[in-house]
């Protein structure tokens, strides 16, 4: 159960954060997004580590990248991101309903393009899923391994055990 919470956070941080709508950033402290392709990503959530394959094209990468709009649908009234030395810092406060009020900060590295390594402190309180409640601790290396294999679609998520789904419309694949 708690490596579903991790999951769920992970989902939720890959879900992104944006930078506050007053505030516009310089071209070069916009974080770029992850490179279309297979990427192969090693979550690691309160030390349980499991890897994961997603199926990214430019629209699936703009939705689900750490800067995408996923978040727009809950309230959040602290959500930002800077240019960072040698990568990106982001923090984001959320009340996400039913998955409790969420306050992540973290800091990315790596050029998005073939590799990054994402590390993010996590506070949840007031989640229905008691075990989601809590200090997270999330590290999630992402390595491009080339194109999409025949067949994937954009947002498709397969799991270490062979489980497909989509994130992008939460159906099932398989």
């Amino acid at each position: 159960m708690r490596w579903q919470a991790g999951l769920v956070l992970c989902g939720l941080l890959l879900a992104g954060c944006q930078r506050e709508a007053a505030q516009t950033p310089a071209p070069d402290e916009i974080m770029p997004m992850r490179a279309a392709g297979l990427w192969r990503q090693t979550v690691t959530a309160d030390g349980t580590t499991k890897t994961m394959r997603i199926c990214l094209d430019d629209q699936a990468a703009r939705r689900l990248n750490l800067l995408g709009d996923e978040l727009a649908r809950f309230e959040c009234p602290a959500n930002r991101s800077w240019r960072d030395g040698d990568g990106w810092s982001f923090e984001h406060q959320c009340n996400m309903l039913s998955m409790g009020r969420q306050e992540v900060t973290g800091h990315v590295t790596g050029d998005l393009k073939r590799r990054f390594v994402m590390t993010a402190t996590s506070l949840i309180a007031g989640s229905e899923f008691a075990k989601a409640n809590g200090r997270h601790q999330t590290r999630i290396e992402g390595v491009l391994e080339g194109p999409c294999p025949a067949g994937w679609r954009p947002g498709e998520v397969e799991l270490g055990d062979g489980a497909r789904f989509n994130v992008l419309n939460s159906r099932p694949v398989r």
